[in-house]
C-alpha cells in the first residue's frame, strides 16, 4: 500500500506485510524491518539485534514528526496534494473506470469531480485538488487499469 506523507515536503513509502514483518520501499531503497510483539507493546528491528518500540497512532490522518506536521494519505491522495506530482491522477490500485466527466481543454475547479473510480468494491470520487485545464485524459469508461496508471493530468492555474 502506498502512503503519502504530505506536509512542507512530501515523502511517500510503499509498505508491504511480510512474513515476520513489513518491506519499506522509498526512492527505489528497500528496507525490511521485523516486528515483534511484547506484552501490550510493539517493537521493529531492521538487523533483528537492536529493537525499537512503535508507537501507537489513534489516526492516520495527521501526524507530527519532531517539529514537522504531515497530512497522511493511504492508497490515493487528493490531485493537487504536495508538489512533487502536482496536478497528475495516479491510481495506486487497480481499479475500473466507472464515469468520466471530463475531456481535454476543459476548465475544472477545485472540489469537481472528475471520475470515479472503482477500487476494491467501492466507488471513490476522483475530485480535482486545485482549479485547473485538463491537460490529458489518458483512460475512457469501463477500462481497467493497474497500480501506478496516469489516469488524468491536470494544468493548475496559477
Amino acid at each position: 500500500m502506498r502512503y503519502y506523507f504530505s506536509g512542507e515536503n512530501e515523502v511517500v513509502f510503499d509498505i508491504e506485510k511480510t512474513k515476520n514483518g513489513y518491506k519499506i520501499l522509498k526512492d527505489k531503497l528497500e528496507k525490511i524491518y521485523s516486528i515483534k510483539e511484547i506484552g501490550d507493546s510493539l517493537f521493529f528491528s531492521s538487523d533483528d539485534k537492536e529493537w525499537k518500540k512503535l508507537i501507537k497512532l489513534k489516526s492516520l490522518k495527521d501526524i507530527s514528526i519532531a517539529s514537522d506536521k504531515f497530512n497522511v494519505y493511504k492508497g490515493f491522495k487528493p490531485s493537487g496534494v504536495g508538489e512533487q506530482d502536482f496536478g497528475s491522477l495516479v491510481t495506486q490500485m487497480p481499479g475500473k473506470i466507472v464515469k468520466l466527466f471530463c475531456s481535454v481543454g476543459d476548465e475544472v475547479k477545485k472540489g469537481d469531480t472528475l471520475l470515479i473510480l472503482e477500487a476494491m468494491k467501492m466507488e471513490n470520487e476522483i475530485k480535482a485538488g486545485a482549479d485547473a485545464v485538463v491537460k490529458l485524459v489518458n483512460v475512457e469508461e469501463n477500462q481497467s487499469i493497474e497500480s501506478g496508471h496516469l489516469m488524468l493530468e491536470l494544468d493548475i492555474k496559477a
